[in-house]
């Protein structure tokens, strides 16, 4: 597709290996490179932490969230002109997406008037044991918690997302307060991040999202940890049955945090990046990339 398109640029996004794919591709057809969202973590509890990493070391461009990003990411030797802080695109659509609460009643997600909270738990792939463990725990706080509907995303296609999906479904047979969803649609996802009395898990979206609606958030575990926090977010980083569902019933009963600044940026992270990828586009030595001395950033 590349080769046939020629492509100005080629932009790519966080730490997927989907993304990894195409920024090798890019580099070998020697097509310049952006990348949005690096820097986002000082630990790799994944697979994703190393491959965001990496394409760092291939992007020509770096387009990150904040200024602890932008540490990072110089930090690894990038030359300081190529870093560019706009925040993190995925707020734009999220802004820009309607997130009415019917998109989840009408498909039998959230009961009418009651008050829900949207879980999701992905596999933490560099400590698959811990990931397992603090499944259960989560699973038996959420037992807990009465007085509200669980809809429950399962799990992604990294490794041991069949074994948590399969814990979960053994979890919800029979329990009339359990919805299931293998994916919901971005309007959907949208509509349960803005509505739900809490979010309870480790996704991304727990940490960069919930703050645009001020929603509460309970992270859960490690896979977050290094990502900037905002004031609705409690972390629960070695979770106990009691001190989760502890967690998750205050968050439920503060309600929606008001005012709440995000860290990772306003909403207009595409215009930032569409300029930014127009004024580079001829830079001499946009190819040529220097390694930066650590004494020499300070």
């Amino acid at each position: 597709a590349l080769c046939e398109q020629r492509p100005a640029w080629v932009v790519v996004t966080g730490d997927r290996y989907e993304s990894f794919g195409a920024a090798v591709a890019a580099t070998m057809l020697g097509i310049p490179l952006a990348h949005v969202a690096g820097g986002e973590t000082d630990v790799a509890t994944n697979q994703d932490g190393n491959l965001r990493n990496a394409m760092t070391k291939l992007a020509q461009l770096h387009f990150v969230a904040n200024d602890v990003a932008a540490d990072r990411v110089r930090a690894l030797g990038e030359e300081p002109w190529r870093v560019r802080v706009v925040g993190l695109p995925s707020l734009d659509n999220l802004l820009a997406t309607p997130a009415e609460r019917s998109l989840l009643e009408a498909n039998s997600l959230a009961p009418p008037g009651m008050p829900f909270v949207l879980v999701s738990f992905l596999p933490v792939t560099l400590h698959p044991v811990q990931s397992q463990q603090h499944l259960r725990i989560l699973l038996e706080a959420l037992s807990s918690i009465g007085g509200a509907h669980k809809l429950c995303v399962l799990s992604n296609a990294d490794s041991g997302g069949d074994e948590h999906d399969a814990l979960i479904r053994r979890w919800a047979a029979g329990r009339p307060d359990v919805s299931l969803s293998a994916a919901l649609s971005a309007e959907q996802y949208t509509a349960a991040l803005r509505h739900c009395a809490c979010y309870v898990g480790n996704s991304s979206s727990g940490v960069i999202e919930t703050p645009v609606f001020g929603t509460p958030s309970v992270i859960v575990g490690i896979r977050q940890s290094g990502r900037a926090r905002a004031a609705n977010i409690v972390d629960e980083m070695e979770p106990t049955v009691a001190s989760l569902s502890l967690a998750i019933q205050r968050q439920i009963e503060h309600g929606p945090f008001a005012n709440v600044r995000s860290p990772f940026g306003d909403g207009h992270a595409a215009q930032r990046i569409c300029h930014s990828l127009a004024e580079c586009a001829d830079a001499e030595d946009l190819m040529s990339k220097h390694l930066v001395a650590a004494e020499t950033i300070a």
